[in-house]
């Protein structure tokens, strides 16, 4: 198990700077659309319960070799109505390091508080558990293993309302991980990764 405290140290005030402010500017893209739909959501739009927030997305770590597909369901439900939702969320992705050589799975389940008083925007931040499997290529010398860590994000999204039962979710977060070790290659690489995602959700 991975000591949250290497997480800690490596929050320095420019990486969380610099991931708030990719943050808020993919948030501003994304409320872009917003305000060309036809559908402006009222106060009363966002009194609603519980969500259920099935998504699809793509998934890119800062050191990997590309983006990937990742998965998602998440359940929201207001903490304060009009100011605080809270949301448990499970997931899967899945990325390749070093050519091939390496292939890093996660099925993190992580929570998460989101700020929405200026719906249909929500901004927030939250913590996960992250289930990671390390796969090495075929005919590799080394064994595969497992670890689980703690993990922290940055996010936001916007919602764009379907019906008074369903709305289109669009969202996207950057996770900070601890630095990994690889028999790879000398020294550690950068697990850090951003992921945008589209989802649908019911509204309870």
């Amino acid at each position: 198990m991975r000591n949250p405290t290497q997480l800690t140290r490596r929050l320095s005030p420019r990486r969380i700077a610099r991931a708030a402010i990719s943050s808020a500017l993919a948030v501003a893209a994304v409320a872009l659309l917003a305000t060309v739909s036809s559908a402006h959501p009222s106060r009363d739009d966002r009194d609603f319960g519980t969500e259920i927030i099935p998504s699809l997305g793509l998934t890119r770590a800062v050191d990997g070799d590309q983006a990937r597909a990742a998965a998602g369901l998440a359940v929201r439900a207001p903490l304060v109505r009009g100011l605080l939702d809270t949301e448990v969320g499970v997931s899967y992705r899945s990325q390749e390091y070093y050519g091939g050589g390496l292939t890093v799975r996660s099925w993190p389940l992580t929570g998460s508080v989101w700020f929405t008083p200026l719906a249909p925007l929500y901004v927030g931040a939250g913590a996960g558990w992250y289930n990671t499997s390390y796969r090495y290529a075929p005919g590799s010398p080394y064994a595969d293993e497992t670890t689980q860590k703690l993990g922290l994000h940055l996010g936001g999204g916007v919602q764009l309302p379907l019906s008074r039962k369903a709305a289109l979710d669009v969202s996207g977060r950057y996770v900070f991980l601890s630095s990994e070790s690889s028999r790879l290659a000398a020294g550690k690489f950068n697990p850090d990764s951003w992921t945008t995602s589209v989802g649908l959700a019911f509204r309870f």
